[in-house]
């Protein structure tokens, strides 16, 4: 199922200051009674891996990173074509190059965290823009991850 529709890019200001398109209550509703959370968004700049996330006041949005805001060349206020699916792959997760190749060599840290912390800690490794960078935190990460002090828990 896929479905097409325009909304306005708007920027919350109450609690974390997303950015997020609105997705109109009828198409959320048939998302909803699918039980689909994770979907596939495509706007003028490419497909992203999203989540239907609810607000206090009822509605539905999507929330889009910088990055995207970037990619696609959007601004708060403009109307954006949206073309919303179910995502195939629900947990699917965008390692990047260098965290994959880091837990490729200890499984064992891959399977402690749920799908959700996974793609915290993978956005994380991956808006680094220095390879360097990346490969530095992957490196962080698996540690603190294998001696149990990612949380300060050590």
């Amino acid at each position: 199922m896929s479905v097409q529709f325009s909304t306005p890019l708007e920027r919350l200001e109450d609690g974390m200051k997303h950015h997020v398109l609105v997705i109109p209550e009828e198409v959320a509703d048939t998302f909803e009674k699918k039980k689909v959370k994770r979907v596939v968004v495509k706007i003028e700049g490419g497909e992203y891996r999203r989540a239907i996330q609810g607000k206090k006041d009822g509605r539905r949005i999507v929330v889009l990173g910088q990055h995207i805001l970037k990619e696609c060349n959007l601004r708060v206020g403009e109307v954006v074509r949206v073309t919303i699916r179910g995502d195939d792959d629900p947990n699917y997760v965008d390692t990047g190059e260098e965290l994959a190749e880091v837990l490729a060599q200890d499984d064992a840290a891959r399977e402690t965290f749920t799908v959700g912390m996974q793609r915290s800690l993978a956005l994380y490794v991956t808006q680094a823009k220095r390879s360097d960078t990346r490969i530095k935190r992957a490196l962080e990460l698996v540690e603190k991850i294998r001696t149990k002090t990612l949380h300060g828990d050590g």
